[in-house]
């Protein structure tokens, strides 16, 4: 049945959404992935370069067939690009490289007509002289032989996990990816699940690895046939945390088991990031279905949309915009002022804070601090509310909130809620105002403390470093503290000094795009370390003495 999930997968699957499992194949088979492409203005003129197992540079084209069978028209009309492939030198940074091995990969069938093709094109391309390697061609046949090879003897066995990949695969993909779902299809194959595992050898774990990333990919087939950029988002951090979650805890090293498929499922995650971007930039709205219906979702999404592109812009002045036309958009895109942003519940507080740093990076002046100020009395002000539930804790979703506040109108018998009240309690107030003791603007944190003082400060805290990465743990606690009525100003500063970011494993903190996209994805794992190590690795605001070492 595996095997038939895989054909099914494989002919489904676009250009674009085998290129990423297509990649972790070639890092299992020992290759250094040394560039896969962004489709633009940065690409070296190849899909995808590495370095194979005995140094050798390989350079491939990807090409979708669907489905079906690479026609002899079709390979005439890349003819061209295929001859650039194999002439044209790699154009990577550093020492000019020497000749490459050519590939062209089509998840199609190749029949012998093209076959002939290739030998008459390698023929003519060496009479000439010209400098390069012969053209080879990987089909569907080999890829899927290698997915045969790396997933499926990995993947669950068991009847009810293959029933939730089977859900997975027939999920309408124009919906929320099922997180759920994909928490139980993950945690066996990479050793998570609570009943523990058995010992595992250091090439087993990035055999596993290897293996979920294919399932990451397959999950998403339908997904990427709607091009539900979201989805792909939320799917590839999974599969990029849950990673350096099986590494910590077997003791694994991380940069030789789990690196090279993280940065992989990076790549996916931008690529879809940039997809995304553009699909906001040609989109004329941003509305879903019917208006009056969308009006509910509307604010919600726009929030939403805004944190990550905020995301992407930090990326983009990281790693360079792929074209000029994404950057304008993006400054255009974001809004100078919240006011048409939804602050939901407490799970928005995030999406939110990736927007004042982006503020934070684009504006001089005390605005950004001062509108950090004003949602942090916004929170106090909700929470502590008469006759109010307070904002909803982090563990519920907006769709969550939404049934909720729909339920009478509607009559729905259920409430997502079930009579409970959020009222006096925060999970982000403490961090919220950390971050803004960073400004050092005493006399307005003075105003804010005693309405803050009313509040219990809540947050998680698991009993495992590696379990933290997980969308949920059943080991932990919930930490709960009442604050003072009235707190020494030095000893804030101290605590907002503290960047230790205590509790997130090493190799989530040093790549803070996928840490800032886990807290916006699981809002409850945004613990006040983990905000204030994110506060200062993207908001440049700091007026007290340095961080703690």
């Amino acid at each position: 049945m595996l095997t038939r999930l895989l054909e099914s997968w494989l002919d489904s699957a676009s250009e674009r959404s085998y290129q990423a499992p297509f990649c972790q194949m070639l890092a299992a088979k020992g290759h250094t992935i040394l560039h896969t492409t962004r489709h633009g203005a940065l690409e070296f003129g190849k899909d995808v370069i590495t370095r194979d197992a005995k140094g050798k540079i390989c350079a491939y084209q990807l090409k979708g067939n669907p489905g079906t069978r690479m026609t002899l028209v079709q390979f005439r009309a890349i003819e061209g690009q295929l001859l650039d492939l194999m002439a044209q030198p790699v154009n990577l940074p550093g020492p000019r490289a020497p000749r490459h091995n050519a590939y062209v990969v089509t998840n199609g069938d190749v029949g012998e007509e093209i076959r002939t093709a290739v030998r008459e094109l390698n023929r003519a391309f060496h009479a000439r002289k010209t400098i390069g390697k012969s053209l080879e061609i990987i089909a569907r046949g080999e890829l899927l032989a290698w997915a045969k090879e790396l997933g499926s003897s990995l993947w669950p066995s068991e009847l009810e996990n293959v029933n939730q990949l089977l859900d997975m695969l027939v999920a309408d993909g124009r919906e929320i990816f099922d997180i759920e779902k994909f928490h139980q299809l993950l945690t066996p194959v990479l050793g998570l699940s609570t009943q523990g595992e058995k010992a595992l050898a250091s090439a087993g774990m990035k055999r596993r690895i290897t293996s979920a990333a294919i399932l990451t990919g397959v999950s998403l087939r339908n997904f990427a046939i709607a091009e539900n950029h979201f989805a792909h988002i939320t799917a590839w951090v999974m599969f990029c945390a849950y990673a350096i979650a099986a590494c910590e805890r077997y003791s694994f090293n991380y940069a030789r088991n789990a690196h090279a498929s993280v940065q992989i499922a990076m790549a996916a995650i931008f690529n879809a990031l940039k997809d995304l971007c553009e699909e906001l930039r040609t989109r004329r709205n941003l509305i879903e279905g019917e208006v009056m219906a969308d009006s509910f979702c509307y604010h919600g999404r726009l929030t939403l949309c805004v944190a990550l592109m905020s995301v992407y812009w930090f990326w983009c002045e990281e790693v360079g915009w792929p074209n000029d036309q994404h950057r304008l958009f993006v400054h255009k895109f974001i809004p100078r002022e919240p006011r048409n942003l939804n602050l939901w519940g407490e799970g928005a507080l995030p999406q939110f804070l990736a927007y004042l740093w982006y503020l934070r990076a684009t504006e001089s002046g005390a605005r950004p601090d001062m509108l950090l100020a004003s949602l942090l009395r916004q929170v106090v002000q909700i929470s502590t509310q008469k006759d109010s539930i307070g904002l909803a804790a982090p563990y519920y979703s907006f769709g969550d909130v939404l049934r909720h506040e729909v339920r009478n109108p509607l009559n729905l018998r259920e409430d997502p809620f079930q009579g409970d009240s959020f009222r006096c309690t925060s999970y982000f107030a403490l961090a919220l105002m950390h971050l803004f003791v960073r400004t050092n603007l005493k006399q307005h944190c003075k105003d804010i403390w005693p309405g803050l003082s009313r509040l219990l400060f809540r947050h998680f805290e698991s009993d495992s470093v590696w379990s933290y990465c997980l969308w949920r743990t059943e080991s932990g606690r919930e930490i709960t503290v009442e604050p003072e009525l009235t707190k020494d100003w030095n000893e804030l500063r101290n605590e907002a000094r503290d960047v230790s970011g205590k509790g997130i494993p090493s190799p989530l903190k040093e790549n803070k795009f996928l840490l800032l996209l886990f807290v916006l994805l699981f809002p409850y794992r945004a613990t006040p370390h983990a905000v204030r190590f994110l506060g200062r690795q993207f908001n440049g605001s700091w007026h007290i003495p340095d961080p703690l070492p």
